[in-house]
């Protein structure tokens, strides 16, 4: 008898031989624009105990993302947009400007 891991784990490796031997007839792309927060990386020192953490700068900014799905198996492809970068370094840098932590 087999438990429902296996039988999931059954059904995943179905899936990907299904799409690995697709010939693959992909529908519409779409642009899916997303919000994405902007953080700082900080080392905080506290005696022996320093560690990395993450600051929220309050500020976001949108990127791209696309996708394409298989009309025969259904597979679906993302690509993101990574121009935006110099943006996302602009407003780091103003962040440090105004905010200085110790």
């Amino acid at each position: 008898m087999k438990t429902e891991l296996e039988e999931l784990k059954e059904r995943i490796k179905e899936i990907e031989e299904k799409q690995y031997n697709c010939d693959h007839e992909w529908g519409e792309i779409e642009c899916e624009p997303y919000e994405k927060d902007i953080t700082e990386e900080r080392f905080v020192y506290q005696g022996s105990d320093s560690y990395y953490t993450r600051v929220a700068t309050g500020q976001t900014y949108t990127s791209k993302r696309w996708t394409r799905i298989c009309k025969k198996c259904g597979k679906k492809e993302v690509a993101y947009d990574y121009e935006d970068k110099e943006e996302i370094i602009e407003v780091k840098k103003k962040y440090r400007r105004e905010y200085k932590f110790r």
